[in-house]
């Protein structure tokens, strides 16, 4: 079950627009860049947020 109030307030909402910049290694954080922000976030907390690729 997705830790939706640890999600919600870093500012991930549904529908809102991700990019994915760097994955570390080894099960480090994955950082992605949200609005104006950059954001790590822990492989646990990063595994819970479902994404599709925009292709236009």
């Amino acid at each position: 079950m997705p830790d939706v109030k640890i999600l919600n307030s870093l500012g991930f909402y549904p529908g809102t627009v991700v990019f994915k910049k760097k994955r570390y290694r080894w099960g480090g954080p994955v950082l992605v860049n949200l609005a104006t922000r950059e954001i790590a976030l822990g492989k646990d907390l990063a595994s819970q947020i479902l994404v599709k690729e925009d292709t236009e």
